[in-house]
C-alpha cells in the first residue's frame, strides 16, 4: 500500500548568519542557498530514501518559485501532482550559528489543495496520509478535513507544525476526532496548551486527551515522549552538532511513517527517526543527501 503526503513543496530560500538582526541593525549573511523543501516534501524524501511507495499531493504553481519547484521535482523523477495558475510563494530560512532556524514564509499556490482534487486519486491504493498543520490553516484547510472525514480507513498522521496556536479551533476539533498519530515538538505542544511549563509527561497526556491516538513530541535534545496505549515513555535521542534545524522534525516523522509502513514497532521506529534526525541537523540544508543517507541506512534497518 501506499502512503499520501498532502501538502507543499516550496522553494526554501536558506540564509545563513551569526544571529538574528535587530531592528535597524545591518549585518552581512554568511551563505545563501537556494533548494527545495516544504513539510511534505521533506517527509516525502525520507519514504524515498527508504523505498517506500508515496504519493506527493504538492500543488506547483507559477512564476519564478513555481518554475524552481517543477524544474527540481522533474530533475528527481518527481511529476507534480497538479500545475496550476497561481503564483508560488516561498520560504525565507534563516540559520543562526548555532542552527536555530527562523522562517518567514510566503504562501502561494502550493498551500492551496482542493478536495475536487484529491477525489481524483484511487484510494484504494493507500492506507496511510500524512497532513500537516500549515495547510488547514489556509482558506482551503476545510476541502481537506472533509477529504479525511470521507476517508477514515486512512491512517491519519497529523503534524501540527510551528503555527498550531493559529489553526481554527473548529479546524483542529475536526482533526482531532480523526484520531491521528499526533507528531509535534514541546513548545508547540505547551502553547497549545498555554502552559509553557508543563513537563514533557503531563504534556503528551494532555494532548492525547484531545485526540485520543498516539502523542509522539520531541523537544530538542531531550528525549522524545510519546503517550501510546494508556502508557508514556521517553525514548532519549541521539546527540548532534546543530549545524541547521530546517527539517529535522520532518526527517522525523518521515523516517517514523517509512518504518512504521516496513513494519516496525512504534517505539522502533522512534529511536531509528532519533537517528536521522539528528544526521539531519548536523547537515546544511533541510534534507538528507542521498549519499549521507546510503551511508546509515544499513544501521537504521537493523
Amino acid at each position: 500500500m501506499k502512503t499520501l503526503v498532502i501538502g507543499s513543496c516550496v522553494c526554501d530560500v536558506s540564509i545563513y548568519l551569526d544571529h538574528l538582526p535587530s531592528t535597524e541593525e545591518d549585518i552581512n549573511t554568511k551563505a545563501q542557498k537556494m533548494s527545495l523543501g516544504g513539510c511534505a516534501y521533506n517527509v516525502s524524501n525520507m519514504l524515498r530514501l527508504f523505498s517506500v511507495p508515496y504519493m506527493l499531493y504538492a500543488p506547483v504553481g507559477t512564476g519564478i518559485f513555481g518554475d524552481y519547484v517543477d524544474s527540481h521535482l522533474r530533475a528527481q523523477g518527481v511529476m507534480p501532482a497538479r500545475r496550476v495558475q497561481e503564483e508560488n510563494g516561498a520560504c525565507y530560512c534563516l540559520i543562526d550559528e548555532e542552527g536555530n532556524r527562523s522562517f518567514m514564509a510566503l504562501h502561494g499556490a502550493e498551500y492551496h489543495i482542493h478536495k475536487d482534487w484529491l477525489d481524483e486519486l484511487d484510494m484504494h491504493a493507500y492506507d496511510m496520509v500524512y497532513v500537516c498543520g500549515l495547510e488547514l490553516e489556509e482558506t482551503t484547510g476545510e476541502e481537506i478535513l472533509s477529504f479525511l472525514e470521507e476517508h477514515r480507513e486512512l491512517k491519519v498522521v497529523f503534524a501540527s507544525g510551528p503555527r498550531i496556536q493559529y489553526i481554527q479551533k473548529d479546524r483542529m476539533e475536526r482533526m482531532m476526532k480523526l484520531h491521528p498519530l499526533w507528531h509535534l515538538n514541546g513548545r508547540e505542544g505547551r502553547t497549545l496548551l498555554g502552559d509553557m511549563s508543563l513537563s514533557a509527561q503531563e504534556t503528551v497526556k494532555r494532548l492525547h486527551s484531545l485526540s485520543d491516538g498516539a502523542v509522539i513530541m520531541t523537544d530538542g535534545g531531550n528525549p522524545v515522549t510519546v503517550y501510546d496505549n494508556n502508557d508514556v515513555e521517553s525514548i532519549p535521542v541521539e546527540k548532534a552538532e546543530a549545524v541547521d534545524g530546517n527539517g529535522a522534525g520532518d526527517a522525523h516523522i518521515g523516517t517514523l511513517m517509512a518504518l512504521l509502513q516496513k513494519g516496525f514497532t512504534l517505539e522502533k521506529a522512534i529511536q531509528k527517526a532519533n537517528l536521522i534526525s539528528a544526521a539531519v541537523l548536523g547537515t546544511k540544508g533541510a534534507v538528507l543527501p542521498d549519499d549521507r543517507f546510503n551511508t546509515i541506512k544499513d544501521g537504521i534497518l537493523r
